[in-house]
This record gives C-alpha cells, structure tokens and sequence, in this order.
C-alpha cells in the first residue's frame, strides 16, 4: 500500500489515481468472495490498526487539510 501512495514513483496524479482505483478494485473482488469471517478478521485489523496509530494519523490528516 505505501508503494502506491508514494507520489514520487508516480508521474502525475492522474497516474496515482487510476492505480489505486486498480487496486481497490482487486482488493474489493478478492472481499466479496471471501467468508464472512475473514471479512470480519480484516475489519478488525483495520480498526486495531486505526486505533494504535490515531494520533499519528490525525496529525498527518492535519497537516495535509493545512497544506
């Protein structure tokens, strides 16, 4: 994930955005075939994930709305 939201690997945004869109979709089609416990599973990383880096993320969210 950190590769893809690297903007000095990529050429212009539009590059950035049509490759991310390419792996959203990839993970979405891999989601929905998956059991509802994995689902579940990858959720709860996600939030655990959320919580253990709030704060780094709210100041990283602060300063790109600053920018």
């Amino acid at each position: 994930m950190n590769a893809i939201l690297n903007t000095s690997a990529a050429p212009d945004i539009e590059t950035l955005m049509q490759g991310m869109g390419r792996t959203a979709r990839a993970a979405a089609t891999v989601m929905a075939a998956a059991p509802t416990a994995a689902k579940n599973a990858a959720l709860d990383a996600l939030a655990r994930r959320i919580r253990e880096h709030g704060e780094a993320l709210q100041a990283a969210n602060a300063k790109d709305i600053a920018a």
